[in-house]
Parts: C-alpha cells; sequence; structure tokens
C-alpha cells in the first residue's frame, strides 16, 4: 500500500513542478523556459528522485536486505511523521493571512469541497 501511495505522489509532484513553472511570473531573472525543460526538471526534482529511488530500492532488496533497516523504517517512522507534521503545520499556520487574502471563495471552497466529498466517499 505505501508502495501505491509513492507512486500517486511522484506524478503529483511532477504536475505540480509543470504547472509552477508554466504559470510563474515572468520576470527578468526567469526567461521564459521550453516545456522539455520544465518536464526534465520536474522529473529531476529531490522529492521525484528520493520518491522514485527508494521505489527502486524496495524492488530490488531482499527481504534479509530489508530487515537490516527495520529500525528506520517502521521503528521510529511514527516519530518522524509527526515531526514532518509539525513542521508542515508551522508552515501552513506562517501562510495563512496569504490564504486569506486569496478571496472569500477560495476560502469557502477549501472549507466546503472536502466536507462534500467526504460525505460522498461515504455514501458510496
Amino acid at each position: 500500500m505505501v508502495a501505491v501511495m509513492a507512486l500517486m505522489e511522484a506524478p503529483a509532484i511532477i504536475v505540480g513542478v509543470i504547472l509552477i513553472k508554466v504559470f510563474a511570473k515572468k520576470s527578468a531573472a526567469n526567461p521564459e523556459q521550453s516545456l522539455l525543460k520544465i518536464v526534465k526538471h520536474s522529473f529531476t526534482n529531490g522529492s521525484v528522485l528520493l520518491i522514485l529511488g527508494s521505489l527502486i530500492i524496495g524492488l530490488l532488496a531482499s527481504d534479509k536486505q530489508a530487515m537490516g533497516i527495520k529500525p528506520f523504517t517502521t521503528d521510529i517512522f511514527k516519530g518522524f511523521l509527526a515531526i514532518f507534521l509539525l513542521d508542515m503545520g508551522i508552515q501552513s499556520g506562517r501562510k495563512l493571512k496569504d490564504f486569506l487574502k486569496s478571496g472569500k471563495f477560495t476560502v469557502a471552497f477549501a472549507i466546503v469541497a472536502p466536507l462534500i466529498n467526504g460525505n460522498l466517499f461515504l455514501l458510496t
């Protein structure tokens, strides 16, 4: 299941990088880039390389080799996850003013859409 989640994250990061590069404000420091360069950059992004690399290592590693790193993958994973989520919450809190400045529709959509989608998921 973790491998499936990682496979879903890599394309999302790639699309996100492409969208940022395509719709970024053009400035003198950021000349217009070709789509090929943008796609290349999105595949060589550090996050994508880490996700895809970890999948390849997991595919090639045997059960005996996987037991060698078990303390890092199972025992302290929850602690690292908690620290990661705490950091993400702090970063989100710092950006809250920018989010509220983006308009009433964006704020309302961010609150209402998950409630609707969650209820639709429960109904199926």
